[in-house]
């Protein structure tokens, strides 16, 4: 994002896809704790990583070596949330069963009418200081050939996701261990080895060499599934964490290495060429830890609801996000910068657009309709 970002709210152990806010939180035995808190981490991370010079490219303007790893492992860090979202689709839709038609009333619908609304929300925020350049044709060209903003790239490979379930659906009903593991093993040779081989000797793969397999929408609803479904979790041992671990720093390292050759190469600070360095064995890590940890935990009543309340809201939270994030959170990371430093005042200023965009969702998920969508 990307759900950036959302999941679109595919609730577990439901067979329908929306839901008042109220009903889900009467049915909060019914939600997998786990699935909850990747993604308050995943949309966090969102908005973190839209937050310029202030947080997610803070990296690029620091002097301080140390610090400018620290920033750059975080920035890397946060470029797991839209493989997360992805993963949680994949666990939650890949197994259900229903027909092309229900596909596309309840899901790819809901999902065109969203791309819909929420890109001329934000058309009409990008014109907002001049409404006589108001062009429904311009607006429509717009979506038409690109997202209205960044973030929404997200909208438009989540609705390629619904798009080609029936196929996918198909395909992990059919796929053993061993595919599952050729798979992984297509994936290091693609991000792990080639990034490697293209720094190195200033080169790229061809073009028609690529994978269509390891796209986004496609590898990691795989690989969300595998992990809930075929995965067994009683068999990741404590030596399994450690050594995995260990396997997640070195990658971030080798991230953090690639990205710096990178910038010496093109003398361009704000370079993410690498930033997704190794991301499904970040993403994976996360997933499984959060899953072993607190899938069978009970938490304090007041955790497990604010969990709960966030998680239900994440799709809301991307999608306007942005805006409160230039109308509010903006200002309060740059007014608490010069006092708390930049990176505490844009963690701050993100808990704080998450909390007043999770207000807002609320609010408008009490519209009939609305609630429908977010």
């Amino acid at each position: 994002m990307n759900e950036t970002l959302a999941t679109v709210h595919t609730h577990t152990h439901t067979h329908t896809h929306t839901h008042t806010h109220g009903d889900d939180l009467k049915n909060n035995k019914n939600k997998k704790i786990y699935i909850e808190i990747l993604r308050c981490i995943s949309v966090f991370f969102v908005i973190f990583n839209h937050t310029g010079t202030l947080g997610f490219h803070h990296y690029a303007v620091t002097e301080n070596g140390i610090l400018y790893i620290f920033y750059l492992t975080i920035s890397i860090l946060c470029k797991v949330a839209v493989p997360i979202f992805f993963m949680i689709s994949g666990a939650l839709l890949l197994s259900k069963e229903e027909d092309i038609k229900t596909l596309y009333k309840k899901r790819i619908l809901r999902i065109v009418i969203v791309i819909l609304i929420a890109s001329f929300v934000q058309y009409l925020d990008s014109i907002k200081n001049d409404f006589t350049i108001f062009n429904l044709g311009i607006f429509f060209k717009t979506i038409y050939t690109k997202e209205i903003i960044t973030s929404y790239w997200f909208l438009y490979c989540y609705l390629i996701f619904l798009v080609l379930l029936p196929f996918l659906r198909t395909l992990v009903k059919n796929m053993k261990n061993e595919h599952y593991y050729y798979l992984f093993g297509i994936y290091i040779i693609y991000q792990i080895i080639v990034p490697v081989i293209n720094q190195i000797f200033d080169i790229t793969l061809a073009e028609n060499l690529n994978i269509f397999i390891l796209e986004s929408n496609i590898f990691y609803p795989l690989l969300g599934y595998f992990c809930s479904n075929i995965l067994d979790l009683n068999k990741i041992n404590k030596k399994i964490i450690l050594l995995f671990s260990i396997t997640v720093c070195i990658l971030l390292m080798m991230a953090n290495i690639l990205t710096i050759a990178e910038v010496r190469k093109t003398g361009n600070p704000d370079t993410e060429t690498y930033f997704q360095y190794g991301e499904a064995f970040v993403a994976m890590y996360t997933y499984i830890l959060i899953k072993k940890v607190f899938e069978n935990k009970k938490l304090p009543k007041y955790i497990n609801k604010t969990i709960l309340i966030i998680g239900e809201n994440s799709f809301g939270i991307y999608l306007i996000g942005s805006i409160i994030r230039r109308l509010i959170g903006s200002k309060i990371m740059t007014i608490l910068a010069p006092y708390v430093t930049a990176i505490p005042a844009t963690i701050i200023g993100c808990l704080c657009i998450i909390a007043i965009s999770t207000v807002i969702t609320m609010l408008l998920r009490k519209i009939p309709y609305v609630k429908k969508l977010i």
